[in-house]
């Protein structure tokens, strides 16, 4: 199960790493100068307190260094769940800007922000093990080192918690999914029209189902035993580049049958695109 990327930003526990973070360093100086005095050159209380550092300082020393390391390390995972966040609202706001902003009561059901997502996969060489989120059940996933498409982030606040990720292999001709497609072709990709399909589909309509999206049907048997009813039936990718690289995809799927406003993608990759690479790339 992939967990998307957390985002919460705890700006008062990084002021908080960052103080203890000081501290350790102040002290790991001050402990380290005291190894090179001459104790006998001071008088009391002084030469106590120096004689008093250097007994400790085989132990002091260390948990310092090791202190400091440990802060920065956190301040730096807490540094890039506030660019995810910020990941999170630039999808937000491609979302808005293909799908609408949502006015008034929600009239059908079709009307729910989440039948109509944005998502952002990240290419990964290999995936050996993976957490499902909180509560950490970890899941063997093989040796396979042939290229994933995993999503790391998502627009709007729910299933955000997916065990989807597509096969994306050197052999093109491999690949899973809009997203695979989108990455292997680098270039935008898109689906529309597809059949409503459901554990109690057709075989008829599973076989179009995966012939159109990229699938096969024995893909979306297991897939349906988890999640029923409630697949997209319409599918758009968008390729991901940073520094020049292709990073992932960005793929819009949506209940409906159609993707609305597809003359506004140029709009994102004018706005956004440029600003999501920069995010990116900070991680």
């Amino acid at each position: 199960m992939f967990q998307m990327r957390d985002d919460t930003n705890r700006r008062g526990l990084k002021r908080v790493l960052g103080i203890i973070q000081w501290i350790a360093a102040f002290f790991l100086v001050i402990v380290a100068a005291s190894l090179k005095a001459d104790v006998s050159k001071y008088q009391p209380p002084l030469s106590g307190l120096l004689g008093l550092l250097q007994g400790v300082a085989w132990w002091c020393i260390p948990t310092l260094a090791l202190a400091a390391g440990v802060t920065q390390f956190f301040q730096k995972r807490i540094n890039q769940a506030s660019t995810w966040g910020s990941i999170r609202f630039l999808l937000n706001e491609f979302h808005k800007l293909i799908f609408g902003k949502p006015s008034g009561a929600i009239k059908s059901p079709t009307d729910t922000t989440h039948h109509k997502r944005v998502t952002l996969f990240q290419y990964k060489k290999r995936i050996t093990f993976r957490d499902d989120g909180p509560t950490r059940h970890w899941y063997f996933l093989g040796f396979d080192w042939s290229g994933w498409l995993i999503p790391v982030q998502r627009s709007g606040h729910t299933t955000r918690r997916t065990s989807t990720a597509f096969w994306a292999p050197d052999a093109a001709d491999k690949v899973q999914g809009i997203a695979g497609v989108t990455w292997a072709n680098n270039q935008r990709s898109v689906r529309e029209d597809l059949p409503d399909i459901s554990q109690n589909s057709s075989t008829e309509d599973l076989k179009k189902y995966a012939d159109d999206s990229w699938l096969t049907v024995e893909w979306l048997e297991k897939k349906l035993v988890r999640k029923g009813s409630g697949w997209p039936r319409a599918l758009y990718g968008i390729p991901v580049e940073v520094e020049g690289k292709l990073w992932g995809v960005i793929v819009l799927d949506s209940r409906d049958v159609k993707i609305p406003n597809l003359d506004r993608i140029d709009a994102f990759h004018e706005t956004y695109a440029k600003i999501l690479s920069r995010f990116i790339h900070a991680l």
